[in-house]
């Protein structure tokens, strides 16, 4: 249907063995070629109950992965990954040279996770057998007799908790979908059904119960999936919810069972592949366990590193990687050199008043935009929060570098911000430059976030700005007092195209009464189907301007340590049509973010990888390579005050929410913090290492 083992299964790497009873063992070998691939997979889940794998999942792991026993003769192999395979494969030709001919069975798993949990299978009819695909060595199970009981190693998997995780690299025979084929199952004490995953009455089901007596109860199916791809399955005893995947495709039962910790009975039976009179026909790559509730991070993060050892069928290979074995998520991050932070704006402690931009207390969505002999920042500007009515679009410039700013100027408003009749919101979205003329292009948007026009407004070399115009052709109709000048068909039209394709802020959200043409909020049918992403950055990844990659910030379903990651499209064609929408390796705290096609060649993201000290802490730059690999992370300011002095609706954090911008010699990044500041920092180019 779709799929084995990937665009890293090409790599060719060597193996290292300890041979028992057998010929003299295999030496270490470095690798013959590399190539891109993402971190081990289980490096970034917390606290793995036990992980098993016909390839190296976690990298500070240095034992046996598995053993083999040659039919013929019954000696043994231990079976490695050496450091130098970056993908964590051992080499399976080396492998292959030693069975000479004779089939491979697998005897033994060894626990990667620390934990020491390693299952011995004794008897041959139930050992699964090793078969290579795409290149790599995998246990094949044959649906009739091969399973492994785990019972002695993993009888207390269950036992007490407040929920667990099952997660399975594996592949459905594709001539048997329709018999139960059961990946994983533990019994109750009692000897009934406590977990099971797997295949069932035509449908990839999960199921089981929290307590001996309990009903049982399951999920309604995904469909058959006859690939590689991964398999997860939470059973969060405490929230009363089964969370069961296939990839990105995901089926919730809830409520599941009632509230509380399972029952404290140990499992009679544990087995991998079997359940009662039902095997499982397939091979299986990997398989872990967790004693705890995987989050939402943690399994898009385990997703994302199975990307290099198998193709997922609703994906594609994003061009930027963070490849998180290159930085530490968290940091800490290096500090830029040479990098100078002024203020542009923060509020003076008067009462706020419509007219006077200095008194108001919320600041935030931040522009820049250098051209000759003048820097500009634009910016939302409110009364007092995140909530008011008749937020504007506001911009300051300077005429020395940035050592400080001008009063700020209204760049365009639709509402009044006391008493208005619509509650009217402006957002800049972008600064465009176009015929040596630079245009702040925003977004109009009204208090239920539904799309009404997308306006321009120059920002002239005197420091003044023109009135706002349409760009957008939907209908719009002024408030009065706000008056919008008319479509511009010899300026509107390239303004808007620029301004659709990279302007993260404003646009219809699902459900809105006005649909917008340009792109805000979108909806992905798929993981979760209730998923909005909105504010999308977008990058170009070569001086062609065809291949763009845009990274979507996934809205409201942070865990509570706020580990979340980027989801991505890639394009083309300049943008005018777009790949699926999936995950990236690339965190996101979750908030918005800029980028930035570097001098070199080389791209930069400034955005908010994991907070650290306070929320949206620290904002940083990432640099990736021409290739898309990550290369380096600084830290653009860190350990910013999140605490707002001025009370207002949703302020709170550190830096976000920022633009990014190159003046020939300087990178300039603003942003706000506390959603109530504005201010950017500004350093040479070249003190970035190259």
């Amino acid at each position: 249907m779709k799929r084995l083992l990937s665009l890293v299964f090409l790599l060719v790497f060597g193996a290292t063995a300890v041979v028992a009873g057998g010929p003299p063992a295999i030496p270490p070998s470095a690798p013959v070629s590399l190539a891109s691939s993402l971190e081990s997979p289980l490096d970034q889940v917390s606290s793995p109950y036990a992980v098993y794998g016909a390839r190296r999942l976690v990298s500070s792991y240095s034992g046996p992965l598995y053993q083999i026993t040659r039919e013929s003769d019954l000696s043994t192999l231990d079976v490695y990954a050496p450091r130098a395979a970056i993908d964590g494969w051992p080499n399976s030709a080396r492998i292959g040279a030693w069975l000479a001919g004779s089939p491979g069975l697998i005897s033994r798993v060894y626990d990667e996770s620390g934990a020491g949990r390693h299952i011995t299978i004794s008897t041959v009819a139930q050992m699964p057998l090793w078969t290579v695909t795409d290149g790599r060595g995998v246990w094949d199970f044959d649906g009739v007799a091969n399973y492994i009981d785990a019972t002695s190693a993993l009888s207390a998997f269950a036992n007490g908790a407040s929920g667990v995780t099952v997660a399975a690299l594996r592949a459905y025979d594709t001539t048997l979908t329709s018999a139960a084929q059961p990946i994983f199952y533990a019994s109750s004490g009692s000897g009934s059904t406590r977990l099971i995953m797997g295949l069932n009455n035509g449908a990839i089901e999960a199921g089981g119960r929290r307590l001996d007596t309990d009903a049982f109860a399951q999920t309604t199916g995904l469909p058959i999936d006859t690939g590689w791809d991964v398999e997860i399955a939470r059973f969060d005893f405490t929230n009363a919810k089964l969370t069961h995947q296939v990839n990105w495709a995901m089926d919730v039962k809830t409520p599941f069972q009632t509230t509380g910790a399972t029952s404290a009975t140990a499992s009679t039976m544990v087995y991998i592949g079997m359940q009662g009179a039902s095997y499982f026909n397939g091979k299986i790559a990997a398989l872990i366990l967790s004693a705890n509730i995987m989050t939402d991070y943690e399994v898009s993060g385990l997703i994302a590193g199975f990307a290099s050892s198998r193709t997922i069928s609703t994906t594609t290979s994003h061009f930027l990687r963070w490849g998180a074995g290159a930085v530490a998520m968290r940091g800490p991050y290096t500090a830029i050199p040479s990098a100078v932070t002024t203020t542009v704006i923060t509020p003076d402690g008067t009462t706020p008043t419509d007219g006077v931009l200095a008194s108001h207390r919320y600041h935030h969505h931040v522009r820049v935009a250098s051209m000759p002999g003048r820097l500009w920042v634009a910016f939302s500007s409110g009364l007092n929060g995140e909530d008011g009515r008749g937020q504007i679009a506001a911009v300051s410039s300077s005429t020395n570098g940035g050592a400080n700013f001008g009063a700020p100027l209204v760049a365009a408003q639709a509402d009044a911000m006391v008493g208005g009749a619509g509650g009217r919101l402006v957002w800049p979205r972008q600064f465009v430059k176009n015929g040596g003329r630079l245009y702040l292009v925003s977004s109009i948007q009204d208090s239920t976030v539904t799309a009404l026009a997308l306006v321009a407004t120059e920002c002239k070399a005197d420091g003044t700005v023109g009135a706002p115009f349409l760009i957008s052709t939907e209908p719009y109709t002024p408030l009065s007092g706000y008056p919008v000048g008319a479509y511009d068909p010899a300026v509107s039209p390239l303004l808007f195209g620029s301004a659709n394709v990279f302007g993260p802020n404003g646009g219809a959200w699902p459900g809105a009464t006005q649909p917008s043409s340009w792109v805000g909020t979108t909806q992905f049918p798929g993981f979760p189907a209730t998923g909005l992403f909105i504010e999308p950055v977008t990058l170009a990844t070569d001086s062609t301007g065809q291949r763009l990659q845009r990274l979507w910030r996934k809205f409201g379903t942070w865990s509570s340590n706020r580990l979340t990651l980027y989801w991505g499209q890639e394009s083309t064609d300049a943008g005018k049509t777009w790949g699926p929408l999936t995950p990236t390796d690339i965190p996101n705290e979750p908030s918005n973010g800029a980028g930035i096609l570097l001098p070199d060649g080389r791209i930069g993201l400034v955005h908010n990888p994991l907070d650290q000290s306070s929320y949206r802490d620290t904002l940083t730059l990432s640099i990736f390579r021409t290739d898309g690999s990550l290369q380096s992370v600084y830290a653009v300011r860190s350990g910013v005050q999140p605490n707002p002095v001025y009370a207002g609706s949703a302020k709170l954090g550190g830096p976000s929410y920022p633009g990014v911008d190159y003046d020939g010699t300087n990178l300039i990044i603003g942003y706000s913090t506390q959603k109530e500041v504005i201010q950017v920092t500004i350093f040479p180019y070249a003190a970035l290492a190259q």
